[in-house]
């Protein structure tokens, strides 16, 4: 019974300090893989997107092996000619390893995003 107590304390030590792994995309490649509606867009790179999230949210690990992901962010930006006044410069939308969406959102700045990013995958309430 001690030893069964130990593992569970270990077990659930170990997930606390296990990081999230994220996947980092946009709406059209992921679009190729479900059925996404895409857009045009020609902002920011995924190396700048993955950069800004990564200064933005240290307490994340992001990588390139989608199967290993607990969460995708599917990340679109747009140049600032494109959102004509009234739209937003950064969409995303955070799916679960199972494709489930757990929230969405957008910003005007890249590392606001990355901020509204970070708060949905460590809020816990997905």
């Amino acid at each position: 019974m001690r030893n069964t107590i130990l593992l569970l304390l270990a077990a659930s030590a170990f997930a606390e300090t296990s990081p999230i792994k994220v996947y980092v995309t946009n709406h059209e490649s992921w679009q190729q893989s479900s059925a996404l509606v895409t857009g045009s867009y020609t902002g920011a790179t995924r190396a700048e997107q993955t950069k800004t999230l990564a200064k933005g949210c240290p307490s994340i690990t992001i990588t390139d092996d989608q199967a290993k992901a607990n969460y995708t962010v599917a990340w679109d930006s747009k140049t600032w000619q494109q959102t004509s006044w009234g739209g937003h410069e950064s969409e995303f939308t955070v799916y679960n390893s199972a494709n489930d969406m757990v929230g969405a959102g957008d910003a005007h700045h890249m590392k606001n995003t990355a901020k509204d990013i970070c708060k949905l995958l460590l809020s816990g309430k997905h």
